[in-house]
């Protein structure tokens, strides 16, 4: 279903640049922890979305500014989500869950869930994206 939306808000919009940091394959185990942390923090994401979407539409703007304000926030999530959530393989998994810790998605306890290789692995992908925003 969310896949479905994802597509159709996204038929216009082939412009997301993904950077890609990978690590291989990661274990079986860690694959069976990452598709649980990866449905929470779906959700988690979603929520924030809706969480945003309901303060904006609660504004005293005129009803087209926070239409315009709605549909701006929809776009810009909506490639979060896709950057984030799509393409869920184990080559791409730690640089998914490194964003997703990055983006407090994920946290410090549910990281923990997984071996110590891929919990190294995202935070030091999240450091690297770290210090590329701060340059």
């Amino acid at each position: 279903m969310l896949s479905e939306i994802k597509s159709v808000l996204l038929a216009s919009d082939s412009s997301f640049d993904d950077e890609v940091y990978m690590m291989s394959q990661i274990k079986e185990s860690d694959w069976k922890v990452f598709n649980e942390v990866h449905r929470i923090a779906e959700e988690r994401a979603c929520q924030r979305a809706i969480d945003d979407i309901e303060a904006l539409l609660g504004t005293h703007a005129n009803a087209a500014e926070r239409f315009l304000a709605v549909h701006e926030l929809v776009i810009r999530r909506v490639k979060e989500l896709r950057c984030l959530f799509d393409d869920m393989r184990g080559s791409s998994a730690v640089n998914q869950l490194g964003w997703m810790h990055a983006h407090d998605l994920v946290s410090d306890d549910e990281l923990s869930r997984f071996s110590p290789e891929v919990r190294r692995a995202a935070r030091d992908f999240q450091s690297t994206k770290e210090l590329q925003k701060a340059s």
